[in-house]
This record gives structure tokens, sequence and C-alpha cells, in this order.
């Protein structure tokens, strides 16, 4: 039952891969597309683009700080 409830939420994850997106420096349509279309599965590929963005932006050698 609840799996036929999941596309309901589809567009707020959308709205969520938009602004991480932003956050990240990477293109928020396209990522609120992805989002629209397949819902929380596509998360690790949204979160191993930003990590694979940063290290090209700062390199593979740099240190990382986080606040």
């Amino acid at each position: 039952m609840s799996w036929l409830l999941l596309p309901l939420f589809f567009p707020a994850f959308s709205l969520l891969f938009y602004i991480e997106a932003l956050k990240g420096g990477i293109r928020p349509r396209y990522w609120a597309l992805v989002g629209l279309v397949t819902g929380p599965f596509a998360w690790p590929m949204l979160q191993a683009r930003k990590r694979l963005w940063w290290r090209q932006v700062c390199g593979y050698s740099g240190i990382l700080f986080r606040a």
C-alpha cells in the first residue's frame, strides 16, 4: 500500500533535489527533473555528482575542511 503512495511525494523530492543542487553548485533544473521522475532513488546519484564536481573544482590532492 505504501508503494502506491510514493509517487505522490515525487514533487517534494523534486523541490528537495532543486534546493540541494543549488547549494551544491550543479544544474538545479536537471536535478529537479530527475527528482520528479525517480523520486528518492536518485539521491545517491545527486550526492556522488556533487562530490565529483567539488573534486573537479578543488582538485584531488587538496584537503577538505568542514565547519
